[in-house]
């Protein structure tokens, strides 16, 4: 009999899959729990108000006390943005949860509350796409990535556009393509400073060279005292007294609080950069404006007059001239350039006009002992002046025109794109192993970032360390020849600032909108020497405060 296979539902069970399997059963069983315990979870915390479940990772350090606050960042606002708008646009609407803030202490630009990089007014103006409108916090500073500080980026975030910035115009003060800044397989290609690309614009005399060597001085100052680094520049931060002040001259150990404490503006607590030069807390021990035997009285040390403004100094030398003539019992001295006393009358007074001729022909000749070029004044030492005495015997001194003292300018802040802390840098000192000979070993830390400055003789020295000395530490580690070298950080972030600095505005003048500043009085806080070119001219105008 021939062999007949048997039908598909006699040799397969078709109802296979509806038998209950105990170990499918029991996964069904674990998959449904499962799933029900989570929904009850999450029910539960939405009950409690427990945020934690939902949060895709720790806070950063800054942002730390806002763990179980995440209201605080997450508004109504972006509570469903995610539903219609782009990723860009999702980013962006967190925005205002950073500005509500960061807003006073970073620039931005309140039109489209985006950050606003760091340019200056004209050239703001000029590149109105470089505002970047659309620009989210979060695409540089991105939150719970772990325990870390959102200040520290990366450099791609810089570089990704300053690699590259040929479309801006030929006349852009800034670089054309940067990628790094330390050493690696090659230079770094980040530009030499460009403080260092013109003179120092201090119109102040002085020479480094001579001051720094004993042996050079054509002043006798303090006899076998050498001057160091620290002598003239100090961080904000010391306290100790200066050595070759005016203190010294009175023989106190600190000059009285009013004439020895700078203002608030004019000196950084924090270290960061260096006190502004005093001819009171610097000079005075050595460079005396004493103008010796021309003073009949001696109302300040050995004769000296103030240093002051021009106007200021005739007021003190006509206040003591006249001081003088109501004083009986002074004599003038006889070795003295002055006219002698005017003689009174039969009445026993001094004529009036007699008296204002005495003053106004001394006064002049005191004048010519400070200003007077030719003469060898002691205000041109170290000033340009522009002084044109009268003739000796004229009349009408008082309408003689007051000296011209040309401005210092000596830069308060040399690195205006840039940062820099003295503070920071306090451990080069001891880093530095020798230093050259004429030098103490205590201002071996300065020479070694400032080599110039032992055989510096002209102002227009810029004494400012190149970038190749600052690669020396800030660069990956790397062996020259020998000792390792580098392993200091060397990021964008360290020394330049993204955003603008902030408004120099009081808070009282805040919108109630809490929007802050517009773009259009931003710009017209850098045109008037916030921030933009004028700075320059401000910060020249002032004494010696840095630095960076």
């Amino acid at each position: 009999m021939p062999y007949k296979p048997k039908p598909l539902w006699d040799r397969f069970n078709l109802f296979y899959a509806l038998r209950v399997h105990r170990e499918r059963l029991l996964k069904r069983a674990l998959a449904a729990g499962g799933a029900l315990l989570a929904a009850g979870w999450m029910i539960a915390t939405l009950v409690r108000g427990d945020e934690r479940p939902f949060s895709s990772g720790p806070m950063s350090i800054g942002h730390a006390m806002l763990a179980d606050n995440c209201a605080a960042c997450h508004t109504q606002a972006t509570h469903f943005a995610r539903f219609w708008k782009s990723d860009a646009d999702k980013a962006h609407t967190l925005n205002d949860g950073c500005l509500s803030c960061h807003g006073w202490t970073i620039g931005h630009d309140t039109e489209t509350r985006s950050a606003w990089h760091q340019l200056s007014a004209p050239h703001a103006a000029s590149h109105p796409d470089a505002r970047e409108p659309r620009a989210a916090c979060s695409s540089c500073h991105a939150e719970h990535a772990g325990f870390v500080r959102l200040t520290e980026m990366d450099d791609r975030h810089c570089t990704s556009c300053h690699a590259d910035l040929r479309p801006l115009d030929a006349g852009s003060p800034f670089a054309r393509s940067i990628t790094q800044f330390g050493k690696r397989k090659r230079n770094g290609d980040h530009p030499d400073f460009a403080a260092l690309s013109r003179p120092d614009p201090g119109r102040l005399r002085f020479s480094h060279d001579t001051h720094m060597d004993v042996a050079k001085r054509p002043f006798p100052g303090i006899p076998g005292e050498p001057l160091s680094c620290d002598d003239c520049h100090r961080a904000g931060d010391s306290q100790r007294p200066w050595r070759f002040g005016l203190a010294r001259v009175l023989g106190v150990e600190r000059l009285p609080h009013e004439l020895a404490s700078a203002g608030a503006d004019e000196v950084d607590k924090s270290g960061a950069f260096m006190q502004p030069i005093r001819y009171e807390l610097h000079c005075a021990a050595c460079h005396k404006l004493d103008v010796g035997s021309l003073y009949p009285i001696r109302g300040t040390p050995d004769g000296w007059v103030a240093h002051s403004t021009p106007g200021e100094i005739r007021s003190g030398i006509i206040g003591q001239l006249l001081r003088f003539l109501r004083e009986p019992g002074e004599q003038t001295p006889p070795e003295s350039d002055l006219e002698p006393r005017p003689a009174p009358g039969a009445d026993g007074k001094v004529d009036t006009a007699d008296e204002l001729r005495y003053i106004a022909r001394n006064a002049v000749t005191i004048e010519r002992r400070l200003y007077d070029v030719a003469g060898g004044g002691l205000c041109t030492k170290c000033h340009a002046v522009d002084y044109r005495p009268p003739p000796r015997q004229t009349s009408s001194a008082f309408e003689t025109p007051l000296a011209v003292i040309a401005p210092t300018s000596i830069p308060r802040r040399w690195f205006l794109h840039g940062s820099f802390s003295h503070a920071r840098h306090k451990t080069v000192g001891p880093l530095v192993k020798a230093a050259p000979e004429p030098v103490a070993a205590a201002a071996a830390g300065c020479i070694h970032c400032h080599p110039g400055a032992t055989t510096s003789r002209q102002s227009a020295d810029v004494l400012l360390p190149n970038v190749d000395a600052c690669r020396g530490c800030h660069a990956p580690a790397h062996h020259a020849g020998g000792p390792l070298l580098g392993g200091v950080s060397d990021r964008c972030v360290y020394c330049h600032t993204f955003h603008r600095p902030p408004s120099q505005e009081p808070r009282t003048s805040r919108d109630p909108s809490g929007a802050g500043l517009s773009s259009a009085r931003l710009l017209a806080a850098e045109s008037q020497g916030k921030g933009g070119p004028a700075r320059e001219s401000e910060a020249a105008a002032t004494t010696q405060g840095a630095l960076p």
